[in-house]
């Protein structure tokens, strides 16, 4: 099956954490949202879940009791 669309890209926000000294960048750390309240991240999640259901749309699930 092949699609048209897409996956979302997650926009990059340089994010400086510093611990003992050692300096790390995250560009995802933007997408910690503990509240669940963040438009930003709520639009990309919206986004993601967009695209898995148009690639699963063609898949049929069977459950197997």
């Amino acid at each position: 099956m092949s699609t048209t669309s897409s996956p979302p890209v997650a926009k990059k926000v340089p994010h400086q954490m510093e611990m003992i000294g050692d300096v790390r960048v995250d560009n995802y750390y933007w997408l910690r949202d503990d509240s669940r309240s963040d438009p930003d991240v709520l639009a990309y999640l919206d986004q993601e879940n967009a695209y898995i259901e148009s690639i699963m749309s063609g898949i049929y699930l069977v459950y197997i009791v």
